[in-house]
């Protein structure tokens, strides 16, 4: 059987597959058009679509989708490490205001967008509605590996079945050739482990294909 492979990998794979990742131009519309940077945090939490992938749905650079997260605390995808480059360091205490955009004399004090292109309106509210699409692609992309991933133990545990069927199939066949003075004890303690490796190999089985089952009705 081949190498496992986590959900995540599987629903990448999954997602970059499809012919339907060729999203159409859609209009958006108010009703259906949300904060671009909610649909952008939902995509780096909660999906696989790849980060590269989001920024190109958000318009924006990797390195601002990391600095999303790592400003606003989103769930990380995978340990942070002290070592990525676009992170600061633990004494490094960056200019306050560096970059910020320039705000005219008479609009101090007004209310501002903020968020990923929040210069950008209309430029926001499509990629907002690619990135909701992208997000409905990738919870489809999740379950079909979620199932895929139910399949796989499923034929793990039957593999495991046959695997200590035989062994236990094997040490009877040779016991049987031994003469009788040669022969183990009735209560065999080896036996007993191999009767025993066969019921918990037959539950798993038994538990993985209810699973898988039960997954599919989802």
């Amino acid at each position: 059987m081949t190498r496992r492979s986590s959900v995540r990998a599987q629903a990448r794979r999954i997602y970059r597959d499809p012919p339907s990742l060729r999203f159409g131009e859609a209009s958006p519309s108010p009703e259906e058009t949300t904060d671009l940077t909610e649909r952008a945090r939902a995509l780096y939490e909660d999906s696989a679509v790849p980060v590269r992938e989001i920024a190109r749905l958000a318009g924006v650079t990797e390195r601002t989708i990391y600095k999303y997260a790592a400003k606003h605390a989103w769930k990380p995808r995978y340990r942070w490490s002290p070592e990525r480059g676009w992170r600061a360091r633990a004494k490094f205490a960056p200019v306050q205001g560096a970059g910020a955009r320039f705000i005219r004399r008479e609009d101090k004090g007004r209310p501002f967008a903020t968020g990923l292109k929040a210069t950008d309106p209309a430029g926001r509210a499509r990629a907002a509605v690619e990135c909701e699409q992208a997000e409905r692609v990738a919870r489809a992309a999740q379950a079909e590996a979620e199932d895929e991933r139910r399949f796989e133990d499923y034929m793990r545990a039957g593999a495991a079945v046959n695997r200590t069927l035989d062994q236990l199939q094997r040490y009877r066949n040779e016991q049987a050739k031994l003469p009788p003075a040669q022969r183990a004890p009735a209560d065999d303690p080896l036996l007993d482990g191999l009767r025993m490796s066969v019921d918990a190999a037959t539950d798993w089985w038994r538990e993985s294909g209810r699973l898988w089952h039960e997954g599919g009705k989802g």
